[in-house]
């Protein structure tokens, strides 16, 4: 389980290739659909004040026609950019700005360390 919804889309697209297949138009208005299953669950976090800005410097054009595609075979989590949520700037170039990432994984270096030695 993860919160890589490009990744999930990738999946479900190549998945369906065994069952008759789906086009990259489809995948993509299937990730797009991801609003609407978050309102009707009542999820909170979706809205107008979200934003993602992606650095993707697509090796082929992108065109109406084409831009499902890239979001399928091109774009991944390490393109992000920056996330602003609910008009909160959550990351910038790359790095959280509301948590020490540095001393995270400091932590969970040493914590790993321990487990190993347990194993």
């Amino acid at each position: 389980m993860h919160g890589d919804m490009l990744a999930s889309a990738r999946a479900a697209y190549l998945a369906a290739q065994g069952r008759g297949g789906m086009s990259p138009l489809a995948a993509y208005r299937r990730l797009r659909k991801a609003h609407d299953y978050i309102a009707w669950n009542n999820f909170s976090g979706d809205g107008d004040n979200n934003l993602v800005i992606l650095d993707y410097r697509p090796p082929t054009p992108v065109t109406n026609a084409s831009l499902p595609a890239h979001f399928l075979y091109g774009l991944n989590t390490k393109h992000i950019d920056s996330v602003v949520s609910r008009g909160i700037l959550i990351v910038k170039h790359g790095r959280m700005t509301t948590v020490n990432e540095d001393k995270i994984r400091q932590f969970t270096l040493k914590q790993t360390e321990r487990l190993w030695r347990k194993l």
